[in-house]
């Protein structure tokens, strides 16, 4: 429900004469604004943002601006194709618990932390000073919906990326090729995974692409896209420079206040600092250096062409048409900004290794997402005078790259078991994207949330056997996530153990992540459990008070 009033409330940000990506943008603005102001005030809690959240819808009804200029007429397959193809990736994912590792390491603990504290003045998690964009937008969704609707969060970004890659494409070539290249390129590996979870590498790729858009077709948007991209990861104040440095000659002093929102984050951090709970390790410039691909040399580029050939000939044609033919069809502002986008992921710390080797595993193409979104359109101008009919290969790149994702859920039984009713929800959601009908819409937004909320019923129904499986490995068992379920832990600080994994299978209790050495002194401090995960092996630290859970693989004292 919270996403379709966010989708009803965004022409209050935007104009009545939006596209379906535009209108999705600025939902996922409002999305992420108000709970960033409610925690920032120190306000935020499930019944404070329903309260906003009806506030701006009523708003959207009271206020009816006039529609200004004429809404943009696309054909219909320019959004049902991006879709469908969103709701195939999106389906296997979002019918089971979250078990995406960054999701559950970082993401996640940092939306529960700002629920469970009403505010994002704590620093409770290894990652508390991250910008916070996206992960605000999830604790909004948790807030109302609870745990097991987080992968929407993801949903809703590859659904816009995809609806602007086709848009943009559009412009350039037959509606057909171009919705087909859009669901070619939402659909690699790379980016496939998101559509379900809390990672935000499509996040950063949506709105840099929004804001490249922007400066060149929507100008009243900039400083909102702006403003949303500085808060998305470390990187984002980074690529939204990028942006602006690409587009310098429409740059003005007053385009400095799109960043105050990032500033304001800035200061938040700069005042924890000092008091933080939990300390994030620091590594030095030289082991830093070493998790980059230029630092590895030739070596580092050998790896990152293999990866790309790995990841499938499409991702190697966009990646290729990013650097060769944007400049050509998109004009030099946007090459220049695709062309710094490739020398950041060059230079960007664990592009290349750490513990796992993300680029050997080619994980850390995700970071080059903005990259491959920018070589779609470009490659689409290149087939301006190709036959409509060049559209099946694409289209078949996308079912080819959708049969693979689903293949790796395949064998739980849950996905199985709800292949029909995802392709029911799919084709009722094309049909009143097909026709223009208003009437439509309402049974389509119906079946929506009824979809969503069974999918929902399905995930929350037994959560805890999937992180029980998991986390046990080598022929060591664990039942702790079947025990915390219905133990009676008000806190609990996890060392050596995702933080994430307690979020979702118990969140009544509030979870800390462990300041390492010191994870005994801060559960005493905190009157809270300490759980300690597989990773620590053997815990041969100083007794914690009394054992109230051992397993092989997990211990949990009470100081």
């Amino acid at each position: 429900m919270a996403v379709l009033a966010l989708w009803y409330a965004a022409p209050l940000i935007g104009s009545p004469a939006d596209t379906p990506a535009s209108r999705l943008r600025n939902a996922l603005i409002l999305g992420t604004a108000i709970p960033f102001v409610l925690a920032l005030l120190g306000v935020f809690s499930p019944i404070a943002f329903a309260l906003v959240l009806a506030a701006v819808v009523l708003a959207r009804t009271i206020v009816r601006r006039p529609q200004s200029a004429k809404i943009e007429s696309l054909p219909p397959q320019v959004y049902w194709m991006p879709a469908l193809i969103v709701i195939a990736l999106a389906w296997p994912q979002i019918v089971r618990p979250l078990l995406d590792g960054d999701s559950l390491a970082y993401h996640l603990p940092n939306a529960a932390a700002w629920m469970h504290a009403h505010s994002l003045w704590t620093t409770t998690t290894y990652y508390w000073w991250y910008p916070p964009a996206s992960e605000l937008f999830a604790a909004g969704l948790m807030a109302i919906s609870g745990p097991f609707s987080l992968g929407l969060a993801g949903t809703g970004a590859l659904l816009l990326l995809g609806f602007r890659i086709a848009e943009w494409s559009s412009k350039f070539c037959n509606p057909w090729i171009a919705a087909a290249l859009s669901c070619a390129t939402i659909s690699i590996p790379s980016m496939a995974l998101q559509a379900g979870n809390l990672q935000n590498d499509v996040w950063l790729a949506a709105f840099f692409v929004e804001a490249l858009w922007a400066c060149r077709f929507e100008e009243p948007a900039v400083c909102r896209s702006i403003a949303t991209l500085s808060l998305m990861k470390p990187i984002g104040v980074l690529s939204a420079a990028i942006v602006q440095i690409s587009n310098a000659r429409t740059f003005r002093i007053a385009s400095l206040a799109c960043y105050i929102p990032f500033a304001v984050w800035v200061v938040h951090d700069a005042v924890l600092a000092p008091h933080a709970m939990v300390h994030t390790p620091h590594s030095s410039l030289v082991e830093v250096w070493k998790t980059t691909i230029a630092g590895q040399g030739l070596l580092g580029l050998q790896l990152l062409a293999a990866a790309l050939a790995r990841e499938g000939i499409w991702t190697v044609m966009i990646f290729l048409s990013a650097l060769a033919l944007t400049p050509v069809f998109l004009g030099r502002s946007t090459a220049v900004a695709g062309y710094l986008t490739l020398i950041a992921y060059l230079v960007l710390p664990f592009a290349y290794e750490t513990a796992v080797p993300q680029l050997a595993t080619g994980h850390s193409l995700r970071f080059l997402a903005p990259l491959f979104a920018l070589g779609t359109p470009a490659l689409a101008a290149s087939l301006k005078r190709v036959s409509p009919a060049i559209a099946i290969l694409p289209g078949a790149v996308a079912i080819w790259n959708v049969w693979n994702l689903v293949a790796i859920f395949w064998n739980d039984t849950t996905v199985h078991n709800t292949g029909l009713a995802c392709g029911v929800a799919a084709a009722v959601t094309v049909a009143a994207l097909i026709v223009p009908a208003r009437w439509m819409r309402i049974p389509a937004a119906m079946l929506f949330v009824a979809f969503v909320m069974w999918a929902h019923e399905l995930a929350i129904a037994n959560p805890a056997p999937y992180f029980n499986d998991a986390v046990s490995s080598n022929g060591r068992r664990t039942h702790f996530f079947s025990w915390i379920q219905t133990a009676s832990l008000q806190r609990a600080v996890v060392q050596d153990l995702r933080s994430g994994t307690i979020d979702i299978v118990a969140p009544h209790t509030v979870a800390y992540d462990a300041d390492k050495p010191h994870a005994c002194e801060q559960a005493r401090e905190l009157a809270a459990a300490l759980v300690i995960g597989p990773d620590a092996g053997a815990y041969t630290g100083p007794s914690c008070g009394t054992i109230v859970y051992s397993d092989p693989l997990v211990r949990v004292y009470r100081p």
